[in-house]
């Protein structure tokens, strides 16, 4: 079920974004009353951030995309894939989306689809009890690595609409982070370092290498919830430097009664 990738579509896209024409879209709106309508509401704080991620993302690729389900847990904050796949039904009993899980069956893409879906445990469960014991050979055989890339290259695909380079190099890489991060956190920090702004990963184009090199430092932000860029190392910087003067000026300012 780790590996699971939803493949989603708003159902009203021309709603949030009613632009025509364009080959891309680069924008989407909310309007003000949604957070009035009583189906939006009823959705829940993990719903409404759900369905919100999905019109933004859904941006770049006119009101559509495909998510690693792993990714949209740690993107949205749920508690377990078991509370994503029930807000997933929500969605689309309330008639805001269209979704497809696609089971990974290997490294080399071969997929089982599932068509209106309604629930993502039962349905690696039925896929499995009906024999697929070649698959459940396979999905047993995958390895802490491949979990790492899978998550990267779902966010990856999301962010640049390209699939990245899969070699000998990005599979020592990928099993370095899960030796220095653990099987647990990595694939989470994996498809959080893609959406990273700090300007020397956006230059490189999030490449794993620099992820790996700082391996606990991102790891550290995407547990704390907070990117550490430039400007946000110079404001603490300055923050800590003001705190220090005020420091000095009050003790220099003493008089003998505070002695």
């Amino acid at each position: 079920m780790r590996g699971d990738i939803v493949h989603w579509k708003l159902k009203n896209w021309a709603k949030y974004n009613p632009k025509t024409g364009a080959k891309s879209s680069s924008w989407a709106r909310v309007n003000s009353d949604t957070w009035l309508d009583p189906t939006f509401a009823q959705l829940g704080p993990s719903g409404r951030l759900l369905m919100l991620y999905f019109i933004t993302t859904g941006a770049r690729r006119n009101g559509s995309g495909a998510d690693l389900l792993l990714r949209l847990r740690s993107e949205c904050s749920f508690r377990s894939l078991a509370a994503l796949s029930q807000c997933l039904d929500h969605l689309h009993e309330s008639n805001f989306i269209e979704y497809i899980v696609k089971k990974n069956l290997n490294d080399g893409g071969t997929k089982i689809a599932n068509t209106n879906v309604t629930n993502v445990t039962n349905v690696t469960k039925r896929t499995l009890d009906r024999g697929c014991k070649k698959t459940a050979k396979i999905t047993s055989e995958k390895t802490d690595g491949s979990k790492v890339f899978e998550a990267y290259a779902s966010a990856y695909f999301g962010r640049y609409n390209q699939q990245p380079v899969r070699n000998a190099k990005t599979n020592a890489l990928c099993s370095q982070l899960v030796k220095r991060l653990g099987a647990e956190d990595a694939p989470f920090v994996a498809a959080y370092y893609v959406d990273h702004p700090g300007s020397f990963y956006v230059r490189s184009m999030h490449q794993l290498d620099w992820l790996v090199k700082d391996a606990e430092k991102v790891c550290t932000e995407w547990k704390a919830g907070a990117h550490m860029t430039g400007i946000r190392a110079n404001q603490i910087e300055e923050r800590s430097h003001g705190q220090s003067v005020i420091q000095n000026i009050l003790k220099n300012t003493k008089g003998p009664s505070d002695e």
